[in-house]
């Protein structure tokens, strides 16, 4: 990259200045009022349209900071180049495998401890309290309170339009969104000395976090996780290319008879001419469009995109055509085919293209409009009674392996749809062992007795307890009668704000502007992007029976292997978001005044400290051993270890992110809102811990602190196939070092990055699934794509 300074900016973008040349940035006002004259930047060159020379990807370069004689931020370890695209992690979360073993979770297990008292007597159970102190490393933002922007105290809507001026103290100026979200947290009332109340974080969000961390670190199967069906689009590349192994190619339904459809198949897309009415000579055909035959979907679209679009911008109407022109010779060339309307990969794709609860038409849908949707979903309906006509051109699916022509998918329009053959909850017809209790956890329901418990529980409902719930698989049969529930055995009371200097500046992130501050658009790639929410092993991509370049939740049925959920979802630390507000903040003005982005209030500053308390009763040893190594992995870690002699990988791993820490953490915690952003990387100290006596109420005993690291070390190591596990959730809790993290964007234009965060995100995955689109048209094997999610370091 070059290296220059600002020169001016204007109305056509930024002036730079490098080597006595200078460049153009060309980008809009908004945009360059990020920029200050005279503040130094790097950028690449590229050429415009107009054959000219410009500055492309202008980045600010981190000045020294005054009277400063070191060297440049790489020297300091607790410094790292941010700007280095090879520094940043994409995307900024990872997972924790559940392993498995014979098709088995190998999670750790043990017998239930009731609350009734009678196993009190029956070997070490441990009851006492943690006295805990929590300290923020990043901005930390525990929102309790959610609301819009048009229930802002002092907030005035706009007469010309629906916005709402926020009040003059926010530092807002334009009018922003009605519907735009404002996150707060709880907080106590203001002293009378004009203090600003101290910040509380529930003891729910504690609990939360921490059971997702224990349930990965002990190899728990996932619970609550709902149940999605995805669909694809076959089309999704339109080539002239023979394609040797999938082809999509147009089809005129000929006749109907007894649940068939008859067809005649034409040899190339390029054969039909879309027309809006009726035109004279060859031969025409009825032709419906969208997954509703009407493409109410696109028409949503076209109406979203004329909302939000520059007023100078020309959008193209969507073109809904009723009818197809064939000429007669185009015609001629074709050949037989037939479908059964009563396919069952058919049949589902329509229940899943209908569906408003865990469908294509759920409330996450981007173009959400209920009305509208409950019309899609009545014609779907009615698709499912007379889907085709005759006389109506469709578009089908054609394998065209070992010289057969079989087809496999069909729909109304050539970009169609077409369901997956898994789902989150299940694959290959039957639901996921990793989502499902362990067999241990599982009774056998009788009629001879009213209540029987469970014989084993795994970790995370040893300690969290469980409702046991018949119309959820993976709580289902988890003990009868008065053993369908169990409390748990942890209890923890709210986080309370320790204020060690009531400056609100010290306190609180943006204070001049009421503790504003603008966040930036969270990214939202769902558990349909296979590419990261599946594991994508490389031997079972090549077995793919096409030349696709990862594994899906399956094409189509018995085509290729349908992949195994990644296991648990966590956000990755970024401690540049501790002295870089530009990790999470965005103020430019599309950002601020949209509802895709909330406003945080009350962010705390890091270095903020909270203290609460964790209340256990009953606990085993290597129960409370594993709860104080969750707490904190960094201080007990080698003594862990010590107890692991066999476990070669994690040692040489701890010790090579200790020698370049500094004086960052090793690891740490996440907490709140905006995780992905960088915010909410805390750090916990359990600083006492008391146990209750018969003698004395309350004792502390640190030789039952390294009993409960022992007994945990030794539960751990009853299975080999943990080792992979807590190295994982060492990688996914490492703070010290770990570079800025961000979602993958592709830009349409990499002359101007001028798209809005959502597209350059959707841009990416859409590039992904092209090339997969482009490989599956092949014959195999399949060829794995650099894209797929990487290992982490």
């Amino acid at each position: 990259m070059k290296k220059g300074r600002i020169l001016k900016r204007d109305n056509l973008g930024l002036l730079i200045e490098s080597e006595k040349q200078k460049y153009r940035a060309e980008m809009s006002k908004a945009e360059a009022a990020a920029y200050k004259e005279g503040m130094p930047v790097a950028f690449d060159l590229a050429t415009n349209e107009k054959g000219k020379e410009v500055a492309v990807n202008v980045q600010t370069v981190a000045q020294p900071e005054p009277h400063q004689t070191t060297a440049p931020a790489m020297s300091n370890p607790d410094v790292y180049n941010h700007q280095a695209k090879k520094d940043v992690i994409r995307p900024p979360y990872h997972f924790v495998p559940i392993p498995t073993k014979g098709g088995q979770v190998v999670g750790v297990t043990d017998t239930p401890v009731f609350h009734d008292g009678a196993q009190a007597g029956k070997g070490n159970l441990w009851s006492g309290e943690l006295r805990c102190a929590m300290t923020a490393l990043t901005p930390l933002l525990a929102a309790n309170d959610e609301y819009e922007a048009r229930h802002v105290k002092g907030a005035v809507q706009k007469e010309e339009s629906e916005k709402i001026q926020l009040p003059e103290s926010w530092g807002i100026q334009t009018p922003v969104d009605p519907d735009k979200k404002v996150l707060e947290p709880l907080r106590l009332p203001d002293g009378p000395d004009g203090v600003l109340g101290r910040v509380l974080i529930s003891g729910r969000s504690l609990k939360g976090m921490l059971r997702h961390s224990l349930g990965a670190l002990l190899a728990a199967p996932m619970e609550r996780v709902r149940e999605h069906t995805f669909s694809y689009r076959p089309s999704l590349i339109i080539s002239d290319r023979n394609w040797d192994k999938w082809e999509t190619l147009p089809a005129i339904v000929t006749k109907i008879t007894s649940g068939k459809a008859h067809l005649w198949i034409l040899k190339k897309l390029i054969h039909l001419k879309y027309k809006k009415e009726q035109a004279p000579g060859g031969l025409e055909f009825i032709h419906h469009t969208g997954i509703d035959g009407d493409c109410i979907l696109g028409k949503l679209h076209e109406k979203k995109e004329l909302a939000s679009a520059d007023r100078k911008r020309k959008i193209s109407p969507v073109r809904n055509y009723t009818r197809v022109y064939v000429t007669q010779r185009d015609y001629g060339q074709g050949f037989q085919g037939e479908i059964y309307l009563n396919d069952e990969s058919y049949q589902k794709t329509l229940d899943h293209l209908g569906d408003d609860k865990d469908g294509h038409l759920r409330k996450e849908h981007p173009l959400y409009d209920k009305t509208k949707f409950e019309e899609i979903k009545k014609r779907i309906q009615n698709m499912k009674k007379t889907p085709f006509q005759a006389e109506q051109v469709i578009f089908v699916e054609i394998s065209k392996s070992k010289g057969s022509r079989r087809i496999a998918s069909w729909g109304n329009h050539v970009y169609y749809r077409w369901r997956y053959a898994g789902t989150v909850r299940r694959k290959n017809g039957e639901e996921r062992l990793v989502l499902l209790p362990m067999p241990k956890e599982k009774i056998q329901p009788s009629n001879h007795s009213n209540h029987i418990p469970p014989q084993e529980l795994s970790a995370a409902r040893l300690l969290f307890g469980y409702v046991s719930d018949d119309k959820n698989p993976g709580t289902k049969n988890i003990g009868q009668g008065d053993f369908q529930k169990l409390s748990g055995r942890l209890a923890f009371n709210m986080a309370v704000e320790q204020i060690q200097d009531p400056d609100p500046g010290k306190r609180f992130v943006n204070h001049d502007s009421e503790c504003v501050v603008p966040l930036k658009i969270l990214g939202r790639p769902r558990p349909s992007a296979a590419e990261f929410y599946l594991r994508q092993d490389e031997k079972e991509i090549k077995k793919r029976h096409d030349g696709g370049v990862m594994v899906t939740y399956g094409d189509l049925a018995g085509d290729d292997p349908v992949g195994e959920l990644n296991g648990r979802k966590f956000y990755l630390h970024q401690p540049d978001a501790a002295k870089d507000p530009s990790c999470y903040m965005d103020k430019s003005e599309e950002t601020v005044t949209g509802n895709q982005a909330a406003l945080g209030r009350y962010v705390s500053q890091p270095g903020s400290t909270f203290r609460f308390t964790l209340r256990f009763r009953y606990l085993r040893p290597w129960e409370l051993g594993a709860l104080l190594f969750a707490l904190e992995p960094e201080r007990w870690i080698d003594r862990l270890l010590a107890r692991l002699p066999d476990w070669k990988s994690i040692p040489s791993y701890v010790e090579s992110i200790r020698a370049a820490a500094g004086r960052q953490p090793l690891f740490s915690l996440k907490l709140g809102h905006g995780r992905p952003l960088g915010l909410g990387s805390i750090q916990i100290h359990a600083d006492r811990t008391l146990f209750l006596g018969t003698d004395q109420p309350f004792f502390e005993d640190d030789a039952r602190l390294e009993q409960a690291i022992q007994s945990f070390a030794q539960k751990l190591g009853e299975a080999p196939e943990r080792e992979e596990v807590l190295l994982q959730w060492l990688k996914i809790h490492r703070y010290a070092g770990r570079a800025r993290a961000d979602y993958p964007r592709v830009y349409k234009d990499n002359k101007r990055k001028t798209l809005k965060p959502g597209e350059q995100i959707f841009t990416y995955h859409q590039k992904l699934r092209q090339r997969h689109a482009r490989g599956r048209r092949c014959q195999g094997p399949g060829n794995p794509d650099p894209d797929l999610l990487q290992p982490l370091d």
